[in-house]
């Protein structure tokens, strides 16, 4: 059984004070010294490595889920529902998670798709693929609180009343887009797939039966209440590690905002005097601190000014989320050849490369010399094809392949 493999978590003494400890969870990512290309003269940069948390499971997004899986289980649900771009590696993780604990993953995805077809199977999209994931795509415009929260509801009470019992994955387009549409979620939509009998034989797409089971609504990004302590448990980690003592600032990529508002607040209940900057990758400033405000509140700290305990650095999003520039795909190249360390073009590419135009154009908001840089993941954009065009440049240019036909002759 899935609620076999929950395990009890012992919160750390600074944060047990904290409102909505979770009582369940199901481990330690290396530091090491990071050689990145421009990094200016007197500074030193280090990396943590949760990259490293595992291989489909890649990423910082693994330590919220262990928190909010457990919770999903202890619930009893069977379902687990959540929305993200169309390459979301938080979805990716999603998918794999629900998977190896018995649960059936659904993602709402936004993207330009007209079609099933037009999702593809590169990058993270052909994880959540074969993980058997029912995916349902909406317009790439849609906001989170008024368009993709809503269908997330509205999906879980059709799963419980009125689920089409599918036997295979679905990719599905919604006829109606507007959140605000009547009826049934499924009933509204387009299967690729068709319920089937016993015997295998396709039946009528209307076929449909009451499950009466659950779903878990995850939100985006994993940002929320029980997923904070996923940041939680980053923070002691490092914490154990030596990292209160051996760094002066800690740069994060700031996508949902739950990474950067957790390692805040470890980095204040623990009375560290670590400066977190979180880069922007998406929004602005004002956005992220109205997020982590709302942390604050959640977890029984109002009291504080998200501005006092995180520096929240903009200007390096680059077009625009998801989008990547030449400059910012060249970085990535860039710190692969230095360093043999992958990063991903949406959200540590363009972190990176933030963090290395701000030491360079504003040291003073530093803390110190040495800068710990953590590593969310998200390697399976790699695989997307948009770092095709510029190793096929780079091949015209300063070749790295070559061809080899005669075992007698030589290769240069």
């Amino acid at each position: 059984m899935a609620s076999d493999r929950l395990v009890a978590y012992h919160p750390p003494e600074w944060a047990k004070a904290l409102s909505c400890v979770p009582e369940l969870a199901m481990s330690n990512t290396p530091i090491h010294p990071w050689l990145v290309p421009g990094v200016p003269d007197g500074f030193s940069v280090s990396i943590k490595r949760d990259d490293m948390t595992g291989s489909t499971l890649s990423g910082n997004k693994v330590r919220k889920l262990e928190f909010l899986m457990a919770d999903a289980l202890k619930r009893g649900c069977r379902h687990v529902i959540t929305c993200g771009s169309i390459q979301s590696n938080h979805c990716r993780a999603v998918a794999v998670c629900a998977r190896q604990l018995g649960l059936t993953p659904h993602l709402i995805l936004r993207t330009d798709a007209t079609d099933a077809e037009g999702a593809g199977c590169e990058g993270n999209v052909l994880m959540d693929r074969l993980c058997g994931s029912h995916i349902y795509l909406v317009p790439k415009q849609s906001p989170y609180l008024t368009h993709l929260k809503p269908r997330m509801e509205k999906l879980a009470q059709d799963i419980k009343s009125v689920y089409t019992m599918l036997h295979e994955p679905t990719i599905v387009i919604p006829k109606a887009t507007s959140s605000h549409s009547t009826g049934h979620f499924l009933e509204k939509a387009v299967f690729s797939y068709g319920p089937h009998d016993d015997d295998g034989s396709s039946t009528s797409s209307s076929c449909r039966a009451s499950t009466d089971e659950d779903s878990y609504l995850v939100p985006i990004g994993g940002s929320s209440q029980v997923g904070l302590f996923g940041c939680i448990t980053v923070f002691e980690e490092m914490r154990q590690q030596g990292v209160l003592e051996s760094f002066d600032d800690v740069v994060c990529a700031c996508g949902s905002g739950g990474t950067a508002s957790g390692l805040s607040i470890g980095n204040y209940l623990t009375g560290s005097k670590l400066k977190v900057h979180a880069v922007a990758v998406f929004d602005n400033a004002e956005y992220f601190h109205n997020l982590c405000i709302e942390t604050l509140q959640e977890a029984g700290l109002g009291h504080l000014r998200s501005e006092d305990i995180l520096h929240v650095v903009e200007g390096h999003k680059g077009k625009g989320y998801g989008i990547s520039t030449d400059d910012e795909l060249d970085f990535i190249y860039q710190v692969a050849c230095n360093s043999g360390v992958m990063l991903d073009p949406t959200y540590s590419g363009k972190a990176a490369l933030g963090m290395v135009r701000e030491l360079r154009n504003n040291p003073a908001s530093f803390t110190g010399k040495r800068i710990l840089f953590v590593h969310t993941g998200g390697v399976y954009e790699l695989f997307d094809g948009r770092m095709t065009p510029l190793l096929q440049q780079k091949q015209q240019s300063q070749p790295t392949i070559r061809m080899w036909p005669d075992v007698n002759g030589g290769p240069l």
